[in-house]
């Protein structure tokens, strides 16, 4: 019985072998057999193992190269971007998560849709699983931005509105960004790409510090004090730094414009930043950093500042992107903050001429409180 059993099994296993080399054959004779095969229902019936399992060494080196060169760049970068979250000479990859999470979310559908692109590998199986691990790093860096912040207590607090927007040198943005807040003016506007020769034309705005080197201009209706231009070490852009006056209390303000990350004076400037925020107790922050969240620099900065950003708790909310089209945006514009303050709303505005998109912040302000002066002092 059992003799009788061994030869069916046999006959089977022969039988499909006769299947594999016909195929085999017709597919030669069309020119392509890795696609030939990969179209034919029978086949993967008599072989339900992957395909490439099947091949011969010279069959492997004749299939599609393509793919397995896409997975390898695709997995190498992923890698990286997960290192650039700490080590500052792959940070240019960490910039870049969503849209890495989002293409292994292709490469998978690709996978389970089109019965050809498995066989293109040798273990198909064992990549398909693999491949959950890149997606569940990606989806759970992105995730934890909208994990919320625990407010904090404060006592009669006092209340702000902060907003910043790089204008790419065209006057037209600007006026444009008026219109919008017109009917809900921010305390303080601080702009970036701005030239020397242009003024906002809100009223309102009594007091300002500009940086004509660097294009920098922050204006506001409530007094500004110790106002100045702090220079960087290395040929970086100055950043504005000055103080606000809200009632009796004081908060410390610094708007910047940091160069792209493919310049080493980039990580000098995040430094400089770091340095101002831990002088003092309270302290806002804002502009275009040309940096996402997950990248080492923007990190260090949090961590080493004690600071927190205006994305947590609400997600990425893209600020810049690519041309006319805005393609592939991200989130570099920033305001961060630390002190006895709560951000109570963040909100990334519509396109405007600019290639970036203003945001602009409420805080409430709990700090100290200055002593009162009578008549008699």
């Amino acid at each position: 019985m059992a003799h009788r059993h061994q030869n069916l099994v046999f006959e089977e296993v022969g039988e499909a072998a006769g299947v594999f080399h016909r195929h085999q054959d017709q597919g030669n004779q069309k020119g392509n057999s890795w696609f030939y095969y990969a179209q034919d229902n029978d086949f993967e019936g008599r072989f339900p193992q992957s395909y490439a399992s099947c091949m011969s060494s010279k069959e492997r080196r004749k299939a599609p190269v393509f793919p397995r060169l896409a997975l390898l760049g695709l997995f190498t970068a992923s890698v990286f971007s997960f290192l650039g979250m700490k080590w500052a000479w792959l940070s240019l990859f960490s910039h870049f998560q969503v849209y890495l999470g989002l293409t292994w979310i292709v490469f998978l559908a690709l996978f389970r849709w089109i019965p050809a692109f498995p066989r293109a590998f040798w273990q198909p199986k064992l990549i398909w699983r693999w491949s959950i691990l890149p997606i569940l790093g990606h989806a759970i860096l992105l995730g934890s931005l909208y994990i919320p912040l625990t407010a904090p207590e404060l006592e009669a607090p006092d209340q702000i509105e902060i907003a910043w927007f790089n204008m790419k040198f065209d006057e037209d943005a600007l006026r444009e960004f008026e219109k919008r807040i017109a009917d809900d003016l921010p305390d303080v506007i601080a702009l970036g790409e701005i030239r020397p020769h242009i003024e906002v034309s809100l009223p309102g705005y009594t007091f300002k510090v500009r940086s004509p080197k660097h294009n920098l201009l922050l204006v506001s209706r409530l007094p500004l004090e110790f106002s100045k231009l702090v220079q960087v070490p290395g040929g970086g852009r100055e950043q504005i730094s000055t103080r606000l006056a809200v009632g009796r209390r004081r908060v410390q303000l610094v708007a910047a414009h940091i160069r792209q990350p493919i310049y080493p004076v980039h990580f000098d400037e995040f430094q400089q930043l770091a340095e101002s925020a831990k002088a003092v107790d309270e302290i806002i922050m804002m502009g275009d950093f040309n940096s996402t969240p997950w990248a080492s620099q923007f990190r260090g900065l949090i961590k080493d500042a004690d600071l927190h950003h205006g994305r947590e708790g609400r997600g990425v909310m893209n600020t810049w992107g690519i041309g006319q089209g805005h393609w592939m945006p991200l989130p570099i514009d920033h305001m961060v903050y630390k002190g006895a303050m709560e951000l109570t709303d963040f909100e990334v505005m519509d396109w405007t001429r600019s290639d970036h998109r203003p945001i602009r912040a409420k805080f409430l302000l709990g700090g100290k409180l200055r002593r009162k002066i009578s008549s008699d002092d």
